[in-house]
C-alpha cells in the first residue's frame, strides 16, 4: 500500500523487520533519516497480530487486529503520519495464507479443527478433504505428535480439559497445541451421571436437527454449559468427574 503524498512507484525501499523489540514507535523515529537515503517507501514485514513471540510476524492469527506486540493504534498512527510527513510510502509484506497454526490462538484455524469439512473457515486453509487415501476423507492429518498414538496418550500428554469461559472441551497436546472436540459428540463427555449434563447431552446430541444453525445453536448450548458450572458446584463437580473420568491416570490404561 501507498500512502497519501508519497509516489505510488517505489523508487527506493528500506525493509523494516518488525518484532517485538523493534514496533511502531521505533519504526516512526527512523522515518527522517530515511527520507534522507533517498528510500520511497518502507518494506514492512507484517505487523499483523501473530502468535505471541513472534521475531517474523507471518505467524499470523487474527488479519484484522494489528500485532499489539508492536504498540497500541495510536503509536501505529503517529508512524503511519511520520511516514507520510517525510514522504514515505508503505509496502505491507503478507500473505493471505500466511497464518500461525497449532497452538490455541488462531480462531479461525480452532473452529475448522472444531467442525472440520463444515467450518465457514473451512476453505481458508489449503486443506484436502477429499484426498486419494480414504481412511483420510473428510478429515485432517495434523503432525502434533512426538511419538505413536497410543504411547503419548498413556503417558499422559493428551489431555482434555474444560473451559467455563466457552463451555468447550478440547483436548490439549502437551499443553501447547488445542484440538476442540466437535461438539456433535459433547454427549459422550458429559454422560448420564449429572440430570444438568444429561440434558445439555441429549441437547448437542440433536444439533443436527438444527441445520443450517448447528454452530449457532451448538455455542449457545456451550454458553449455559459455561454458565452452569460457576453457579452450581455439583454441576462443576460433575464437569470435572467427566473429564477426569476420560483423562484417566497416566502411566494406568483403562479397562
Amino acid at each position: 500500500m501507498s500512502d497519501a503524498g508519497s509516489s505510488p512507484i517505489p523508487r527506493a525501499t528500506y525493509r523494516l523487520q518488525f518484532h517485538k523489540e523493534f514496533g511502531f514507535r521505533d519504526a516512526a523515529a527512523l522515518a527522517s533519516y530515511l527520507a534522507r537515503l533517498g528510500v520511497s517507501h518502507v518494506y514492512a514485514s507484517s505487523y499483523l497480530k501473530a502468535r505471541p513471540g513472534s521475531k517474523h510476524g507471518y505467524d499470523i492469527v487474527d488479519h484484522g487486529q494489528l500485532n499489539p506486540e508492536l504498540g497500541d493504534k495510536t503509536a501505529f498512527e503517529d508512524m503511519v503520519k511520520a511516514f507520510r510527513d517525510n514522504g514515505l510510502g508503505q509496502i505491507l509484506d503478507f500473505v493471505p495464507n500466511h497464518m500461525g497454526v497449532g497452538g490455541a490462538d488462531n480462531p479461525w484455524w480452532l473452529d475448522v479443527l472444531e467442525w472440520g469439512a463444515q467450518s465457514e473457515y473451512a476453505g481458508w486453509f489449503d486443506i484436502d478433504w477429499d484426498p486419494d487415501r480414504r481412511y483420510l476423507e473428510g478429515k485432517l492429518l495434523v503432525p502434533f505428535l512426538g511419538d505413536q498414538y497410543g504411547v503419548v496418550l498413556e503417558s499422559g500428554q493428551l489431555t482434555l480439559r474444560f473451559d467455563p469461559e466457552t463451555g468447550g472441551f478440547a483436548v490439549f497436546a502437551y499443553d501447547t497445541h488445542k484440538l476442540p472436540i466437535c461438539p456433535l459428540h459433547y454427549q459422550r463427555v458429559l454422560g448420564d451421571e449429572h440430570p444438568e449434563l444429561e440434558r445439555l447431552g441429549d441437547a448437542f446430541s440433536g444439533l443436527l436437527e438444527w441445520r443450517p444453525r448447528i454452530a449457532r445453536r451448538a455455542k449457545d448450548l456451550k454458553t449455559e454449559l459455561g454458565a452452569l458450572a460457576p453457579e452450581r458446584s455439583d454441576v462443576r463437580q460433575a464437569v470435572q468427574a467427566a473429564v477426569d473420568r476420560i483423562n484417566g491416570q497416566p502411566g494406568h490404561l483403562a479397562t
